[in-house]
């Protein structure tokens, strides 16, 4: 909580700047709408939030939703356990594909659990959504989105390691070192 703390307590500024000052009216209404996404999606206390996740879950993905329904633009902080990526393998930077998944009630048989899953996946340049609802066995229940193609360049996330090593895709957590003293504890 600390370090979590310490690096956001003052949440960073963010803001979109021009060489041209013939755009800088431009410039002050993309800042502004910049900070309305960030204050309605409450970004400053999510941003603690996901830096705690990140500390003791290794990683943490941070999501870009645009939801067609509100007209809005949603910031959402992923844990690490409900995502898997994979980085292309020339460009360990960028995704190549990524998965959101999480239980959506708390079954215990697999017959009756019901899993949403989103996957994002970089074909030919574009970046193509699948969606669904799966039950616990990962047969399919109800389809959401088949190969929709978002007409972006790149997947909207980004996945953030905690101090991962080149080529390190896991991370480590800053909980398990102290855990075992903990347990003793």
């Amino acid at each position: 909580k600390e370090e979590a703390r310490f690096l956001f307590g003052k949440t960073p500024d963010l803001n979109v700047q021009s060489e041209n000052e013939n755009e800088e009216s431009k410039v002050e209404e993309i800042n502004n709408y910049i900070g309305k996404i960030l204050k309605d999606n409450l970004f400053t206390e999510k941003l603690i939030k996901g830096a705690r996740d990140c500390f003791i879950g290794k990683r943490i993905a941070i999501k870009l939703h645009a939801d067609t329904v509100t007209k809005t633009i949603r910031v959402m902080f992923v844990p690490s356990l409900e995502f898997v990526y994979e980085p292309f393998e020339d460009r360990v930077d960028e995704l190549k594909q990524i998965i959101f998944f999480h239980q959506m009630n708390q079954e215990t048989d697999k017959s009756k659990q019901i899993i949403w899953k989103q996957k994002y996946e970089m074909v030919n340049g574009k970046c193509i959504l699948n969606e669904g609802f799966y039950t616990g066995y990962g047969d399919l229940i109800e389809t959401l989105a088949v190969n929709v193609d978002l007409k972006l360049t790149g997947i909207p996330a980004y996945v953030i390691l905690n101090d991962g090593l080149s080529g390190d895709f896991k991370g480590e957590s800053d909980v398990a070192e102290i855990f075992e003293n903990a347990m003793n504890y």
